[in-house]
C-alpha cells in the first residue's frame, strides 16, 4: 500500500456486477449464436458443395464461440471472487499512512510526558504534589493507550488492504 492506494468496496461491488451483467448478457447472445448455428448446420434442407463447406466452416466459429463464453464465465467467475473480497470500509493509503504515522508520535509523546510526570511525582516535596503528578502520568498513559488504539486500527486498516490485494491479485 502506498499514498496513492484507494479502495471503495461500494463502487467496486457495483462495478463487478455491472460487468458480470454485461458478460451474462453477451453469454445469452453467444448462446443464441450458436443455437442457431447449430440449426442450419443440423438443416438438411440446404445440399450443395458449398453449403457444405460454409457449415464445415461455422463448426470454427462455433469453437470460437465456446471459447468465448468460457472466457466470459471465468471472467464472471472472477468478478465474483473479487465482490466478495473488498470488505464494507473505504481504504484510503493517505489516510491509513498518516493515521499510523500519527497516532504512533502521539503514543510516544504521551508516554514521554506520562514518564515525565511519574518523575515528578517522585520527586514531590508535598503529598498534595504527588497526587496531582500521578494523575496527569495518569492521564499521559490513558492518552498513550488511545493512541495505540488508534494505530492498532490503522494497522488493522493497512492489513485488510494487503488481504484483499493478496486474494484479488491473480484475478483476471
Amino acid at each position: 500500500m502506498n499514498t496513492n492506494s484507494y479502495l471503495n468496496p461500494q463502487s467496486m461491488r457495483q462495478q463487478c456486477s455491472d460487468a458480470i451483467a454485461d458478460l451474462s448478457r453477451d453469454n445469452n447472445i453467444y448462446r443464441e449464436i450458436s443455437k442457431r448455428i447449430d440449426e442450419f448446420v443440423g438443416d438438411s434442407r440446404f445440399k450443395s458443395r458449398g453449403v457444405n463447406a460454409l457449415k464445415a466452416h461455422l463448426s470454427d466459429y462455433q469453437f470460437i464461440i465456446r471459447a468465448m463464453i468460457a472466457a466470459n464465465e471465468y471472467d464472471i467467475y472472477d468478478f465474483n471472487v473479487l465482490m466478495n473480497s473488498v470488505g464494507y470500509e473505504t481504504l484510503v493509503g493517505s489516510d491509513i499512512l498518516y493515521g499510523k504515522e500519527t497516532s504512533r508520535g502521539l503514543k510516544q509523546e504521551n508516554e514521554q510526558r506520562a514518564y515525565e510526570y511519574e518523575q515528578k511525582a517522585a520527586d514531590a516535596l508535598l503529598p498534595i504534589q504527588e497526587i496531582y503528578y500521578k494523575q496527569k502520568a495518569n492521564n499521559y498513559r490513558y492518552m498513550a493507550d488511545l493512541a495505540n488504539q488508534m494505530f492498532n486500527r490503522y494497522v488493522e486498516k493497512g492489513n485488510e488492504y494487503h488481504r484483499i490485494d493478496n486474494e484479488t491479485r491473480n484475478l483476471f
